[in-house]
């Protein structure tokens, strides 16, 4: 586990992942995002992940009894405790991080249909992407339909599939069909040999 450990996490990180192996719960003091208040909670630390240059545990937190994640360089002090626990057989700290990450399309306006057709394995990529992943509706074969909003759509999606060249075909919208063109005059008015 190295990547870059900021001085001040190292020696977290050390330790949640003595906990983590041994199943024992740590009392932490934790700094959230935009607080000073340091807060105390007891962690049973199931996963420690590396995202975005930061290092996270995931755990369950028995102040929230509820799941949560913890950036590692905003742990103050760390304790491992004498408490064990069991890890749920089926948890998946990734799964768990990503949803909590990316926004939810659920009661919002503006969501659109995205689909695409493509090889099987092609889409399998897609439909595994870290973010695409996420808005997957609905998958057959050689077809994939995601439920995004609009502006993130044109945003970033053509970006990403960019890479996939002619081995994936829009369907709908057009409307991206469009934004995709635009990207891509970008690309070649920047790339123009003058």
């Amino acid at each position: 586990m190295n990547r870059s450990i900021p001085f001040s996490a190292e020696p977290f990180l050390k330790e949640l992942e003595q906990a983590l192996a041994d199943g024992r719960s740590v009392k932490i003091l934790y700094q959230k995002s935009g607080e000073k208040q340091l807060n105390d909670r007891l962690v049973d630390p199931y996963k420690i992940i590396y995202w975005h240059n930061k290092w996270y545990v995931v755990g369950f937190c028995h102040l929230r009894q509820d799941l949560r994640s913890f950036r590692a360089d905003r742990i103050e002090s760390l304790v491992l405790t004498g408490d064990k626990f069991n890890r749920p057989e089926n948890f998946s700290a990734r799964d768990f991080f990503i949803k909590n990450l990316l926004p939810t399309t659920e009661d919002k306006e503006g969501i659109i249909s995205f689909v695409i057709n493509g090889e099987k394995n092609v889409l399998n990529d897609i439909c595994q992407h870290w973010f695409l992943g996420h808005y997957l509706k609905e998958r057959t074969l050689n077809q994939a339909v995601f439920l995004l909003e609009q502006d993130v759509l044109h945003t970033y999606v053509p970006h990403l599939l960019l890479p996939y060249n002619q081995s994936i075909k829009v369907i709908e919208p057009i409307s991206f069909k469009r934004r995709l063109v635009e990207v891509l005059l970008e690309l070649i008015n920047f790339h123009e040999v003058q």
